[in-house]
Formats: C-alpha cells, structure tokens, sequence
C-alpha cells in the first residue's frame, strides 16, 4: 500500500505496479509524537501527517513539495526507519510547456526510483487503463441547493461534523482532499500528456498561480 497526501500526487502510476494507493486524511487526537520529532511551529495538517503515518505503521509514503510544510513533513520522515520508500514529488506551481516537461522528467525519475526499490518493471498499458476507469466519472454537481466545502484540506471528519449540523443538505468537497478527476487527452509522449492532465485539473490546487478556476 502506498499513501500520498495531495491531489496532484500520481496515483494512476502506481497502477503500473500493481500497488493499492490511498490518501492520508489524517484526524489525531493530539500531535505527541509530531512534537516530538518536528518543530511545534509546524502547520497543524504537517503535523497530522506525521502522527498518521507512525500511528498506521505506514511504510511507503509519496509527497509532492506542494509547500514548505510537505517538505518538512519528508525531512522529518526521511530519517525514520518505519519508512521504507518515502519519495518528494517535484510539482510546478504552474502548467506552461516548460512546467509540464519537468514534471514528465520528474514522473520518470519516480518510476524508475519505485523499480528500483520494489525490482517490479512498470506497465504503462495498466497505469493508462487506470487513467481511462478514473477519466469515466466525472464528478457530478447535485442539482438541489448544496453545501460547498473550499479551502486547503478538509477531511471526512469535518465532513461528517457538516452532515451533522446541515442535515440533508447535500456536500461537495472541493478542498484538496475532496474530489480528484484528470481529463487529459492521450496523445505524444505518455510522461508528458500524463503529466499535462495532472497540472491541469478543473479544480487547482489554491498554491497553484492559476487559480482562477476556483
């Protein structure tokens, strides 16, 4: 089982290897063991990370240096011996030409880290089928008044917490742990178009200089 934490994280490679991958939506009930290891200044969510994966014995991490604190969270990490493959994911912050052949470029240097480490050779015929069985549910607005929840992370906690309070009101989450759909199209180079569709999600990321879409 391999986790990530972001929306950007390229989670139909992993296919490739016949891995299982998850999103981290870490909900501690304190940061004991985060404190301890990190700095106490670190944001609330970094720290959540970090008590998540000593918590679930997590072994197989992969980050995307969306901001400072997901570097740190690797920093932290990288030195912990539970952590048997933990990789920081370059990630542009914007998605002309030059952004996306260096995320290509960076895609490759994963895959070819993960055979390394696991000694599995990657099958793009099983990460491109994955890619194709995501690309066919689209996410869907309800038709009713509905709750929209924005922001950085907002995890199945608040979620509930938001059913709770609202009732039948129907929720869309559209923070960085709510809804991931890429629509890319297939043609050139499969690093490059991948990595094009990952950059240019309907939703983007706020750390993203295009952000408009929001």
């Amino acid at each position: 089982m391999i986790y990530t934490t972001c929306r950007y994280a390229p989670v139909e490679l992993f296919a490739g290897f016949q891995e299982e991958v998850r999103r981290l939506d870490p909900s501690p009930l304190n940061f004991d063991c985060a404190d301890g290891c990190a700095h106490q200044n670190l944001c609330g969510f970094a720290k959540a990370v970090i008590e998540e994966v000593k918590a679930k014995q997590i072994t197989r991490l992969v980050l995307t240096d969306c901001c400072d604190s997901t570097r740190r969270i690797y920093d932290v990490l990288k030195a912990d011996p539970q952590l048997e493959f933990i990789y920081l994911l370059p990630l542009p912050h914007k998605k002309g030409e030059a952004e996306i052949r260096l995320l290509a470029s960076s895609l490759q240097d994963l895959v070819q880290a993960y055979e390394a480490f696991s000694g599995r050779t990657f099958d793009p015929d099983a990460t491109l089928a994955a890619y194709r069985r995501q690309k066919e549910k689209p996410p869907v607005l309800p038709e009713q008044d509905y709750i929209c929840l924005t922001g950085a992370h907002g995890g199945q906690q608040l979620v509930r917490q938001i059913e709770k309070t609202f009732g039948q009101v129907p929720i869309v989450n559209q923070t960085c742990t709510g809804t991931r759909w890429l629509n890319g199209e297939e043609q050139g180079d499969f690093y490059v178009w991948y990595a094009q569709a990952l950059l240019n999600q309907p939703l983007p990321c706020m750390r993203m200089w295009y952000h408009s879409p929001r």
